[in-house]
């Protein structure tokens, strides 16, 4: 049963990924375009933008526990879902800067000099920018074991980004806490042990380090 589950998740095509990963965006645009994004269209581009990056990116995440513990490999939709995260978050930080401030890079540098928030955000956009790059067979040939070790940016980019969002809100909101908490639980989750009955990839990493 897995191993067929296993075969049709590969043979999933990318663009099926990409398309559903665009519906966000298409929603976000109809609602702009009806008027229904409430009173601060700027304000809900940024917001919806931004969270979608984070549930894309939590969601790559996810995928490494799952094919550790339960045997269930995704194949290319974890790059897909990967690169949608940072898709999303690169829409969030040009929004804000034009959309906000009009790419008028004295206040944006200001901006980033005077709420740590916007220093949090766009560092967790700047870790995920070399991700994107390299998420490709290439890169990965080209890096070697490397390769891994920088894919691992991700933890930290998403934690900066469940940070971010709850220091917009000035007040510790259940939703990016609770996003905060997982993202924490799955990096804790990353660096256990494998067991007997595990992968054992880990393991035999473990002693030829």
């Amino acid at each position: 049963m897995r191993a067929a589950l296993n075969a049709w998740l590969k043979r999933l095509p990318e663009w099926l990924g990409w398309m559903l990963g665009a519906i966000p965006l298409l929603w976000l645009i109809f609602d702009l375009a009806m008027g229904a994004a409430g009173p601060d269209p700027v304000a809900a581009v940024e917001h919806r933008t931004g969270r979608t990056g984070l549930y894309f990116l939590v969601a790559a995440l996810v995928a490494s526990p799952v094919a550790r513990f339960a045997g269930v490999e995704i194949g290319r939709m974890r790059r897909v879902l990967g690169l949608l995260g940072f898709a999303y978050a690169a829409l969030h930080v040009a929004a804000w800067m034009a959309l906000d401030l009009g790419f008028y890079w004295p206040q944006i540098a200001r901006d980033l000099l005077n709420r740590p928030y916007l220093i949090m955000g766009t560092a967790s956009a700047l870790l995920l920018l070399p991700l994107a790059l390299t998420s490709n067979g290439y890169a990965r040939r080209a890096l070697g074991k490397w390769w891994p070790r920088l894919h691992q940016l991700a933890y930290p980019a998403a934690a900066l980004a469940a940070l971010h969002w709850a220091w917009v809100g000035k007040l510790w909101e259940p939703r990016p806490a609770s996003w905060l908490t997982v993202i924490l639980g799955l990096a804790a989750v990353r660096w256990l042990p494998t067991t007997q009955n595990g992968t054992g990839r880990h393991q035999s990493s473990t002693k030829r380090s």
